[in-house]
C-alpha cells in the first residue's frame, strides 16, 4: 500500500499515512488531531536541453547563438 504525506491546516506537522492508491481524504493530525490534508508531490522534472538523458542531442544546437548572446527558443 502506497505511503502519502498529509501537512495539518493548523500546526503545519507533516505526516505519512498509508493508504489506497488515489486516496484523497483527510486524516487526523497526529500532533494536535485537527485536519491534515494530503501534500501533492512532484517526483520528476522534464529534461533540459542539452542535458538528461539525451546528453544534449535532443534540442536544437544553441551554442554558437548562445555565445553570442542571441539564443532563442523555437515557440
Amino acid at each position: 500500500m502506497p505511503r502519502y504525506s498529509y501537512r495539518c491546516t493548523m500546526c503545519d506537522q507533516v505526516s505519512e499515512f498509508e493508504r489506497p492508491f488515489g486516496h484523497l481524504g483527510e486524516e487526523p493530525c497526529p500532533l494536535c488531531g485537527n485536519v491534515a490534508k494530503r501534500v501533492f508531490e512532484v517526483f520528476a522534472e522534464a529534461p533540459r536541453i542539452g542535458g538528461g538523458a539525451c546528453s544534449g542531442g535532443c534540442g536544437p544546437d544553441l551554442s554558437a547563438a548562445s555565445a553570442a548572446g542571441q539564443a532563442s527558443y523555437p515557440g
